[in-house]
């Protein structure tokens, strides 16, 4: 009898296996498959009855037919190589409850323009928008603390960057080789302007610098002949209270 049920509960267990690889294994899934006729990609919540939390390492891996994809809310993050090399992809709508997005993510999409980021994305890893040779805006929200290595190098028609007011790590080469940048805001809780941020910038003109900084590495703006330092000293709000008596 003990030996039943020591086979009954073993049985069990490999059912619940199997049945927990078929829900999240969704690399067994073709996502080239929503590309529509016009180059639009709308990706489902659900497929096959489960949620679809993140696309899979590679899923349109230097897909020349991608030109838009739409994106659930149900994504949270966007894994490493993505969306890697697919050259002819111009717009991305993100999900806002997206956290991550990956090493490689979008590098190279030489196509891609404009880039509104997800509301709480917290990283961006290395080299995740290297080489976008047609990007020219990136705002983020105040919901992003880190910028990954060379996350945007290469990125050299790229003119407007908005690095949102809670960011407190910018890598090096984060912004390498954008020769077309020419103000950059810091945020105050950055501390440190590392090797190589803004090396070979070479329209970059200002960098404003916020009151936390404390070191600015020698060769932070190197090959950016250009550029001057501008610190800004951020006054705190102050509430004016009313005289006793008087009316507020």
């Amino acid at each position: 009898m003990r030996i039943k049920c020591m086979v009954l509960c073993l049985l069990i267990i490999m059912n619940i296996a199997v049945m927990n690889v078929g829900a999240t294994n969704e690399q067994t899934v073709d996502f080239s498959q929503y590309i529509n006729s016009e180059g639009v990609a709308e990706i489902p919540e659900f497929i096959n009855g489960v949620a679809v939390t993140e696309l899979p390492v590679k899923a349109f891996y230097g897909n020349a037919n991608l030109k838009k994809v739409v994106l659930p809310q149900s994504i949270t993050q966007i894994n490493n190589d993505t969306f890697y090399k697919c050259t002819n992809l111009k717009e991305v709508v993100f999900s806002d409850n997206i956290t991550y997005i990956g090493v490689n993510a979008f590098a190279n999409c030489t196509a891609l323009e404009t880039l509104k980021m997800p509301l709480k994305l917290y990283s961006v890893a290395e080299f995740a928008f290297m080489g976008c040779k047609q990007l020219k805006s990136v705002v983020f929200s105040d919901e992003i603390h880190s910028i990954g290595f060379a996350a945007f190098s290469n990125c050299c028609t790229l003119t407007e960057i908005n690095l949102g007011n809670n960011l407190s790590n910018i890598a090096a080469s984060a912004f390498a080789g954008c020769s077309a940048l020419e103000t950059v805001v810091i945020p105050q809780n950055v501390i440190r302007i590392n090797e190589d941020t803004f090396s070979n910038c070479a329209n970059l003109k200002q960098i404003i610098l916020r009151s936390e900084i404390t070191t600015v590495s020698s060769r932070a703006y190197r090959n950016s002949p250009n550029v001057q330092l501008k610190v800004e000293i951020l006054v705190p709000e102050v509430t004016v209270e009313p005289l006793f008596g008087q009316a507020a």
